[in-house]
């Protein structure tokens, strides 16, 4: 077996219309030690007709649809590589991205892995990128607490140290998404991750992303974040207010979701979940049970007038300001 510096891992589901641009951005790098792993997770398009001009030059996996954990997990498997990129088919890699990080994890081998920021394009206009946030500098070292309190790497931007794989095991396929989060927090509770300020990766934009489904990724970032938690439950008193706050923050946001959606079952477990475990300031959850209360139509749609109401006033009312936003 042929052991390579750097896997670079492709799970692919049903985006045949994008994977060649994938492949093509990974062939294009100025590293050239490498090997592409493209595991097909039971696409029904036709994305083994479109790797067919790549065949020789990939290790082409298929397996039966198990969602983007179990997919890369596979490739992880069947990788070679020391350090270990992850790439979803819709998105691609910067020229220089394999050489640049490769160096950095070369001579700094007490870090787990680098992470970068990214280029965002909209569908098929490659030609215009933006910059996902304008030159911010993103926490260098021991960032743990950091991505506790804001999710801020994009899987396409990172490069893994594989022994990190070795000691904390891999993806955890009951997340059916914020798989990553899960697997960075993991990783920063044991080593530094370094930020480099080449832009690595382009990410694309458009319809059918998992990240559209906003319920569904912050019900998952929820459970890996209070997963976090009882794995370190010194967390709490390191970060104090901070940690409630955003486990808070992301719960009354899908009490909304759940409102809009005329689920007041699942909104009213949601609101208690707030009041029990997170502190919910009694002004708010009494607030809240108001809207309940009003039924599902109305309730719905006074959330709707608040937020449209939030656009064009500003209301010194601490307490109405605080019935509509978190």
């Amino acid at each position: 077996m042929v052991n390579h510096k750097v896997s670079i891992i492709i799970p692919t589901y049903n985006h045949a219309s994008y994977l060649p641009d994938a492949i093509k951005s990974v062939l294009s790098q100025t590293f050239k030690n490498f090997e592409i792993i493209v595991v097909n997770d039971g696409s029904t398009d036709n994305t083994v007709d479109v790797l067919q001009p790549y065949m020789g030059m990939i290790k082409y996996i298929y397996k039966d649809n198990g969602g983007l954990s179990s997919a890369r997990n596979v490739g992880i498997r069947n990788s070679t590589g020391e350090y270990i990129v992850f790439l979803d088919a819709d998105d691609m890699l910067m020229p220089d991205k394999l050489k640049i990080q490769s160096v950095i994890l070369d001579e700094n081998p007490d870090i787990g892995m680098v992470y970068s920021d990214e280029y965002i394009i909209y569908g098929d206009d490659k030609d215009k990128k933006y910059t996902a946030r304008d030159g911010r500098q993103l926490p260098s070292g021991n960032i743990f607490k950091d991505l506790f309190l804001e999710s801020f790497i994009a899987v396409m931007t990172a490069m893994v140290r594989r022994t990190c794989f070795d000691r904390i095991g891999f993806f955890d396929e009951s997340l059916l998404c914020n798989e990553d989060d899960d697997m960075w927090l993991r990783i920063a509770t044991q080593w530094s991750i370094l930020f480099s300020d080449y832009r690595s990766a382009i990410r694309r934009i458009h319809s059918s992303n998992m990240s559209r489904d906003r319920l569904k990724m912050e019900r998952f970032i929820v459970i890996v974040l209070e997963r976090t938690l009882d794995r370190n439950p010194n967390l709490i008193n390191e970060l104090g207010e901070k940690a409630y706050a955003r486990i808070r923050m992301l719960r009354l946001s899908l009490f909304k979701r759940y409102v809009r959606k005329g689920d007041l079952d699942n909104a009213r477990c949601e609101l208690e979940r707030c009041r029990i475990a997170y502190k919910l300031p009694f002004y708010k959850y009494f607030s809240m049970l108001l809207i309940l209360s009003t039924g599902r139509s109305f309730a719905a749609e006074i959330l709707v007038f608040g937020d449209w109401l939030g656009k064009f006033i500003r209301i010194p009312n601490r307490l109405f300001s605080k019935l509509f936003y978190n």
